[in-house]
């Protein structure tokens, strides 16, 4: 009928037009433009590669602040000669203390990732690394140890908190493993990066400006952009979770992630100590964490290697810290050649090619053994017979200053970039082999295994290479290569989990 018509009319234009309102309030929610990423069918892929590159930020940032020590000691070093503190004291227990500093924070800062979360954890925390670097810049020589175990503390918690969010963000990637193994790469890049920053950048304007107010500036800029990231960070992953409930994906990645997700939120005093009970009763943790501090070594032997270099050749303080520069750019150079590790077919394989590296870095530190001693030979070589031999022998020559200049750098480089892969990649893959069940595990005994590294066995290494460095540098270095040794021989016992 005619009535009729009409309303099928009325209806069917009603309908088109509640149609074309979803659709366009649809495609305005889905495709809105935001700067931490947009509602659309490539939500997952796009915001992955937000929260990667907002991880890197964020490391870099507090890798610059946490390097910013290595180009100041020299220079307070110099000052404090006259004073009761030695230069070589100084920089010896600044060293060691620091890495009790991390050691504490490694032990409970996975606990605190798993109780407070790991984005709201890591924002407070880098606030704190840059309230320890002011603190740093104004306080006294003998509050400087203090004031950088108090900037590794805050510090250790970025490496463990970010790579447990890279690991929920790959949970919704198609290629999850491919995603983690690149974004922990991604984030061994900002370590280097922003130590290379502060050796070239940092050495430069120290010509210009007094160390106490570059470190202020510094404080106030790195903590400000870092922080700003972790905002980036977390309005993307809410943005992507909101796109999940809101398409009602049900896939296996989003059961996995909800699954992930009620963990999180139902986790007990009793759960969380059965966790740590699970974690330390495992025998590979044991073993993994001891061979992890003794690559340790290596990878923060840039601390030492300033004042090594103006006690051999006698440099400006003010560029010593900037010639450590050497070390980066081993790393950088070793992380590119451990980029095959995970490509290599066997365990027989694997293990030829850690063997590799730790010969390397045993090498690199009987290197560094060597030149203290042929400093040591040509200080106290006699010059009587004649006068071109006074030259040849003379200490201060320019010849003998950059041949101990190069050969520093480049044992410096060779032990960096042995260790490089040994100390970034290692611990995570370790980690996430041995605790695959279970998403609190991994937090407790990644964060748990620096701990380990940093006590049991970094600490005490660099307390006592002070101690050797007083007597003979020779000794001390040669210390460093058999501690790099008997981490080698037990991180073979642990291939398992590789």
């Amino acid at each position: 009928t005619p009535n009729t018509t009409v309303d099928a009319r009325t209806t069917s234009a009603g309908k088109r037009r509640r149609t074309k309102r979803v659709s366009s309030s649809a495609s305005v929610g889905l495709s809105l433009p935001l700067f931490f990423g947009s509602l659309s069918n490539r939500t997952e892929e796009h915001g992955g590669y937000v929260i990667q590159w907002t991880c890197f930020l964020t490391y870099f940032c507090s890798t610059t602040l946490l390097n910013l020590p290595v180009i100041f000691l020299p220079v307070v070093a110099t000052s404090v000669q006259n004073e009761s503190m030695s230069s070589t004291s100084l920089v010896a227990s600044v060293a060691s203390v620091a890495v009790f500093g991390s050691a504490v924070g490694k032990l409970i800062n996975g606990s605190v990732c798993t109780v407070i979360g790991v984005t709201r954890s890591t924002f407070w925390y880098i606030f704190g690394l840059g309230l320890c670097t002011f603190w740093f810049s104004v306080g006294s020589p003998s509050s400087l140890p203090y004031a950088n175990a108090g900037m590794e503390f805050f510090g250790s918690i970025q490496w463990t908190a970010l790579s447990m969010i890279l690991r929920r963000a790959a949970s919704r990637q198609k290629d999850g493993a491919r995603y983690f193994s690149n974004g922990i790469a991604f984030m061994s890049y900002a370590s280097t990066g922003g130590s290379f920053l502060t050796k070239t950048l940092g050495i430069l304007l120290l010509q210009y400006f007094d160390w106490q107010t570059l470190g202020k500036g510094a404080a106030f800029f790195f903590s400000a952009v870092g922080g700003l990231a972790i905002i980036v960070m977390s309005l993307q992953m809410q943005l992507m979770e909101r796109y999940k409930h809101n398409l009602s994906v049900k896939n296996e990645m989003d059961v996995n992630f909800k699954k992930e997700k009620d963990t999180t939120e139902k986790i007990t005093p009793i759960s969380l100590l059965k966790d740590i009970r699970c974690v330390i009763s495992n025998h590979l943790f044991w073993v993994v964490g001891l061979a992890h501090g003794a690559s340790m070594l290596g990878r923060s032997s840039d601390r030492v290697l300033g004042a090594f270099f103006q006690l051999l050749t006698n440099h400006s303080p003010r560029i010593c810290g900037g010639l450590t520069i050497s070390s980066t750019l081993g790393l950088i150079y070793g992380l590119n050649q451990g980029k095959k590790f995970a490509t290599l077919p066997g365990k027989d394989s694997k293990r030829k090619f850690l063997y590799q590296r730790y010969k390397g870095a045993i090498f690199a530190t009987l290197s560094l053994s060597f030149v203290a001693a042929a400093r040591r030979t040509i200080t106290t070589a006699p010059r009587e017979p004649a006068q071109f031999l006074d030259f040849v022998f003379m200490p201060s020559s320019s010849v003998y200053i950059l041949a101990f200049t190069v050969w520093i750098a480049i044992s410096a480089f060779y032990l960096a970039s042995n260790t490089a892969v040994l100390f970034f990649q290692i611990p995570s893959i370790a980690t996430m082999n041995a605790f695959s069940k279970s998403e609190s595990q991994q937090a407790i005994a990644l964060s748990a295994l620096e701990a380990i590294a940093f006590s049991l066995v970094a600490a005490p290494s660099w307390k006592l290479f002070g101690v050797l460095s007083c007597y003979s540098y020779e000794a001390a270095w040669i210390m460093i290569g058999v501690t790099l040794a008997i981490g080698g021989l037990l991180l073979f016992r642990a291939h398992t989990v590789l």
